[in-house]
């Protein structure tokens, strides 16, 4: 009767264990800012949020023969030199530079539900949440520290992404692995740290291209 049992079972789960696959990867990101809420700010000036980089880890696993999971979480950097570059003389001395750089630093986690296209491609559509903190600063170190202002901010939102896997023939278990994504995020928190930011709305849509490689566990 065990010996049933068993032989049941596996007939029943070797649909299942045939596609089942674990892939990690790690890839290099770079991206553009399609859309920027706070390139409208006047601390912007005539420079805009545009090309981010960074670097993200994945690990995603098949649902089904056409179905997989796709959890990514990593970093991005997106840097505005300059924003404002003025020289102040003073009475006594150099004349005092003065230059403002708005840092954006992003910790995105994507969860998507991919679905295969032919052998090599895979297309998806998820959920994503970010962890942002944004920085307006002097890029020198005055001291005192002349101006600084920080805000940290919990967004979320959507993503959509198109991908290509291709197993390297002389090495079983590794592949090179590229991804097209979209990601659209609005805050949801900000920090204010005593500030009104109630007429403050931070979203942004982003474009990313990645390439790295993917190990199957």
């Amino acid at each position: 009767m065990k010996i049933k049992i068993i032989i049941l079972s596996w007939l029943l789960l070797a649909p299942s264990i045939s596609f089942s696959q674990e892939i990690f990867s790690i890839n290099g990101i770079i991206g553009y800012n399609l859309y920027h809420s706070d390139n409208s700010l006047p601390i912007t000036r005539d420079e805009d949020f545009t090309n981010t980089f960074g670097l993200a880890v994945g690990y995603k696993f098949d649902l089904s023969e056409e179905f997989g999971l796709k959890i990514e979480g990593g970093y991005l950097s997106t840097i505005v030199k300059n924003v404002i570059s003025e020289t102040y003389t003073v009475e006594f001395g150099t004349p005092l530079e003065i230059n403002i750089d708005i840092i954006q630093y992003s910790f995105p986690i994507d969860i998507t539900v991919t679905r295969k296209l032919f052998t090599l491609f895979e297309y998806g559509l998820g959920v994503s949440v970010e962890g942002i903190n944004r920085e307006v600063k002097l890029n020198k170190n005055y001291e005192p520290n002349l101006f600084e202002d920080k805000l940290n901010m919990l967004s979320i939102g959507g993503n959509a992404i198109f991908g290509l896997s291709y197993q390297i023939p002389s090495i079983e278990k590794f592949s090179i692995v590229a991804n097209i994504k979209l990601r659209y995020l609005f805050s949801v928190w900000e920090n204010d740290k005593g500030r009104d930011l109630n007429n403050y709305n931070h979203k942004f849509f982003q474009g990313n291209i990645s390439v790295g490689l993917g190990y199957k566990l």
